[in-house]
């Protein structure tokens, strides 16, 4: 049980949140923090996230560690990263498409 007499409501209400994930998601989300706060503690790495919706083209970027063409330029490997890998099993005629 957690101890909430010093907690804030900010911390309830995300606390509450957390609650609602499945054992599988809270593992994933330790994973994505474990990994922003190595960014935080090392210099020498960098951490770009991107959050978007379904119905919205937009998308809010935060990143750690790295500017805006950093974080870009990293963006555009990973493209070229998940690109490849889509079309490595895809049919000839696919990878013209």
């Amino acid at each position: 049980m957690r101890n909430t007499k010093e907690m804030t409501k900010g911390v309830l209400d995300f606390n509450a949140k957390i609650d609602k994930l499945s054992a599988d998601q809270r593992e994933h989300l330790r994973k994505a923090i474990e990994g922003l706060v190595e960014c935080c503690i090392d210099g020498t790495r960098h951490a770009v996230v991107v959050l978007g919706k379904d119905d919205d083209p937009r998308a809010e970027v935060l990143t750690i560690n790295c500017n805006e063409m950093d974080a870009a330029f990293m963006l555009s490997c990973l493209t070229e990263t998940f690109m490849s890998a889509n079309l490595e099993d895809a049919p000839a005629k696919e990878r013209f498409n």
